[in-house]
């Protein structure tokens, strides 16, 4: 049984060290998008429109009746409108994935003299199509 083991173990390395030898220092590594920051701000400028939420396994349609929309400008402004019209102006920061979490956004604005903040949690862009996590379910943008 030592045997055994103990011809396994060789194994496994030989093949981990053969697996990060074959790696050619010319091959370039492409990075995770979601892990740049100007990547995805480049994807989120622009006007966004909320399409719907996700209900347990399927999304539902309700963009005719929640008309919530966000802004993005190049200048790290953005601006946001609830479905009850009421508008929301200040900053973004946005910090890319780690291995562990999604990107994130971050939302400055003021609230009388105070300045409040807004966490989101990106968790898909793909074109046109955005899909964060901000109040305990994914609701999805369509980008316009």
């Amino acid at each position: 049984m030592k045997k055994i083991i103990i011809a396994s173990a060789i194994s496994i390395l030989s093949l981990s060290t053969l697996s990060s030898c074959s790696s050619s220092d010319d091959t370039p590594i492409e990075q995770n998008k979601f892990e740049d920051s100007q990547y995805i701000k480049s994807q989120m400028i622009g006007h966004w429109e909320f399409w719907g939420h996700k209900s347990p396994g399927y999304w539902v349609y309700n963009g005719d009746v929640d008309k919530s929309t966000f802004d993005f400008d190049n200048d790290s402004n953005y601006q946001s409108k609830n479905a009850m019209g009421q508008i929301q102006k200040g900053t973004y920061i946005i910090i890319g994935a780690t291995k562990t979490d999604n990107p994130v956004l971050y939302l400055s604005y003021k609230e009388g003299d105070k300045t409040k903040m807004r966490t989101i949690y990106l968790k898909e862009l793909d074109g046109n199509k955005a899909v964060i996590y901000e109040s305990g379910f994914d609701v999805r943008y369509d980008k316009k």
